[in-house]
């Protein structure tokens, strides 16, 4: 609580700040589990062919950012 009662006294704009940043580190991190688990739950399915597609998408845009 008492990391909570020192962030409400920062000023508006860090706060702001601190709350983007956040945000934008829990959407990657969703982004990451699902594109990770992705395979897995494809195969358990029985027909694979479009989800292979789209992990196959996936991977070549994770080379391009490399």
């Amino acid at each position: 609580m008492n990391y909570l009662k020192k962030l409400q006294a920062k000023p508006f704009a860090q706060r702001l700040r601190i709350l983007k940043i956040a945000s934008v580190v829990t959407a990657v991190l969703i982004l990451a589990i699902w594109g990770l688990t992705l395979k897995f739950r494809a195969t358990e399915k029985g027909d694979t062919s479009k989800l292979q597609e789209i992990w196959n998408n996936v991977r070549e845009l994770k080379s391009k950012f490399k």
